[in-house]
């Protein structure tokens, strides 16, 4: 599995270039892409690519003779969107609708994407929610504005934040494109809008929201005019002797993603773009885009597979039915813990949690509705002590008045469940010098 994926134009392709797609798709084996205008392509690649989470972008969901999805939220209710977006797109779990583009930081949006979550929510669909208050807000004091959406995209296996971002490659000085002879004057420095938000979320919550980078792309090194910069510095290096552009443009991200994409809360990046649509009036009028069309890339493809090989990545999470419901946030239900054994509380939802305390039986929490899963492992939120935290529901765990999910089935980890002898009489089943051992428990 590999993180690096494709933004896909489906109407600048023909039928035998989509089958050729798919089976490069299938070599690359990407944690995501997104599939713009092509809804049948979507469900095709979803349906093809279990593994790969795939997203259907509308680009004009208005039908203007601009195409446009920017601040869609002043244009179109969040029901209408819905209704627009999800119609005659296959139900499949890896399948999810693309919402908004390039939107302003205000209240009104944060609004209209929560309420488009709880949609998503609703009808077990997963959504992104693309670049909103495009990556960071110009004023800080707006932050707040954002507090109950990134809970969603922290907590809902649905919902997912979309980010759009630029690798900038610059000189150390403007003039330097001209003195090959200084040795290597590049340095490499990369927009890390997405780190704003891990921040963000890991200071208020100490957990990241699910983070797709849907648009990925190039910048000036001179920093000015988008994306002329990689033509102009490609041309120094063909003056050199030294460089071409596709080599440039790999080199350019290999290095961004290995800096900074594998980052945890990275689900995967797309690059923009594999094909090309003349836009009629928009923004691509000048044509830019054109150029970035890895379709005519063969020398990028090429590098960019020996990467995929030399890169393992794990299967991105695949989005299951709802579990069944828990008491809601914040409504104090207390349970006590019966348990044969000790519990790690952790700070969150994984075996690489810090281990805040460790439970015993007949020890009481509260539950603070949240559920999620986690290293072969349901996990569920309690506070403990006026401590918020997380405990996996492993096997022999009861909270009496409390119907757990089932858990997935998966060893039993070292210290997660032991440390108190069971009654006699019981099954168990003890982890020693990495040897699992069950039985039942009698007393001689």
């Amino acid at each position: 599995m590999a993180k690096i994926g494709y933004n896909v134009q489906a109407q600048a392709l023909s039928g035998s270039e989509k089958d050729a797609l798919i089976d490069i798709l299938k070599d690359m084996k990407p944690t995501t892409i997104t599939v713009i205008d092509g809804k049948a392509y979507a469900a095709r690649c979803a349906r093809e690519l279990p593994y790969c989470l795939v997203w259907h972008r509308m680009s004009n969901p208005l039908g203007l003779p601009e195409r446009t999805d920017d601040n869609i939220h002043l244009h179109m209710s969040e029901v209408d969107f819905w209704r627009v977006a999800t119609a005659g797109l296959e139900p499949l779990p890896n399948l999810g609708v693309y919402c908004n583009n390039e939107p302003e930081f205000t209240e009104e949006l944060w609004t209209w994407h929560e309420n488009v979550a709880a949609l998503s929510i609703r009808d077990r669909r997963i959504s992104g929610h693309a670049n909103i208050g495009t990556g960071r807000p110009g004023d800080l004091t707006k932050i707040p504005l954002a507090r109950k959406f990134i809970r969603l995209a922290i907590d809902s296996p649905y919902v997912y934040l979309h980010l759009h971002e630029y690798a900038i490659c610059h000189p150390k000085h403007r003039d330097d494109l001209s003195k090959p002879e200084a040795g290597a004057p590049w340095t490499h420095w990369y927009m890390g809008r997405f780190t704003f938000w891990t921040d963000y979320a890991f200071a208020e919550y100490r957990r990241y929201p699910k983070i797709v980078v849907t648009e990925w792309g190039f910048d000036d090194p001179l920093y000015d005019a988008q994306f002329a910069g990689q033509f102009r510095a490609a041309a120094k290096w063909a003056q050199w002797g030294r460089f071409d552009m596709e080599s440039y443009c790999y080199e350019l991200l290999t290095d961004a993603y290995r800096a900074l994409y594998k980052h945890p809360a990275i689900v995967g990046m797309c690059l923009f773009t594999y094909g090309y649509v003349q836009d009629g009036g928009g923004p691509d009028k000048q044509g830019r885009w054109r150029d970035f069309d890895y379709r005519r890339m063969p020398v990028f493809m090429r590098k960019l597979e020996g990467l995929m090989d030399d890169t393992p990545m794990p299967i991105p999470p695949v989005v299951e039915p709802a579990p069944a419901p828990i008491p809601g946030p914040g409504d104090g239900t207390v349970r006590r813990i019966a348990f044969a054994g000790r519990l790690n509380f952790r700070t969150g939802a994984g075996l690489s949690e810090a281990v805040l305390a460790v439970l015993d039986d007949g020890d009481v929490v509260t539950l603070t509705g949240h559920i999620d899963q986690g290293d072969g492992y349901t996990w569920v939120s309690v506070s403990h002590e006026g401590e918020d935290g997380w405990i996996a529901l492993i096997k022999g765990l009861r909270l009496p008045d409390f119907e757990s999910p089932p858990s997935p089935p998966a060893p039993l980890p070292e210290g997660e469940g032991s440390g108190k002898l069971p009654t006699p009489g019981i099954q168990v089943t003890m982890r020693l010098d990495g040897e699992t051992y069950t039985g039942v428990l009698t007393r001689q």
